[in-house]
């Protein structure tokens, strides 16, 4: 589309040559001259043509025909729309156009490299899911087997935590996943294990272990 208003604006400035512009027809363009750029005028939109790189960009300009009054200094562009006084850099409105294009073109390419990369972050995340859940669940099996060898007897406090190898923990962090993990056990294997207070010392507890109840 931008390539089709290109060459659009070129053929009606190649009929402009020979043609006198008139206040009265608006689809003709006018060609101005500046330090840095060629700027095509035609009814409500300005082609602004880079002398150096040959960047072309077409500007909408609202109101603005080829018959408005312009005047030129260095790259600015003004001219008289009603009672308004309109003024352009023109060089400030290219440095936009070309800052805002880069930004397109990286927006795009970060997209598109994007989303390869989330696939595989996910299908990785999603392989280290499954694998983890195996783990736990071999964990677990290992866990059922050392407490059913157990069966019948009667295990200490430090005896269920070595058991459980979190005897390395802290003993408010010990005592937090013991119970978690009885809790787990006792729900999957009602009543596996069972607390009772220690005979010989009432501050401490005993853990009986019960197979027959799997």
């Amino acid at each position: 589309m931008h390539h089709k208003k290109v060459a659009y604006f070129l053929l009606l400035h190649l009929i402009s040559v020979s043609k006198p512009i008139s206040a009265a027809d608006n689809n003709l363009v006018k060609t101005i001259y500046l330090k840095d750029y060629i700027v095509h005028c035609k009814s409500e939109e300005l082609l602004v043509v880079d002398k150096k790189t040959f960047t072309t960009h077409v500007f909408e300009t609202p109101h603005f025909t080829p018959s408005n009054y312009l005047h030129t200094n260095g790259n600015y562009l003004a001219w008289r729309s009603g009672d308004t006084n309109i003024s352009w850099n023109v060089c400030t409105k290219m440095d936009n156009y070309q800052r805002n294009k880069a930004q397109l073109i990286l927006g795009a390419i970060l997209l598109f490299l994007a989303v390869p990369i989330t696939v595989y972050f996910l299908r990785k995340h999603r392989t280290k899911l499954v694998v983890s859940q195996q783990e736990i669940t071999t964990e677990r099996h290992s866990l059922y087997e050392k407490l059913f060898q157990y069966n019948g007897n009667n295990l200490r406090t430090q005896e269920i935590d070595e058991l459980f190898d979190i005897q390395k923990l802290s003993y408010d962090s010990r005592k937090l996943k013991r119970h978690r993990l009885i809790q787990e056990i006792n729900k999957k294997h009602p009543n596996l294990i069972v607390r009772i207070k220690d005979k010989e010392d009432q501050r401490k507890y005993l853990y009986i272990i019960n197979k027959q109840t799997e």
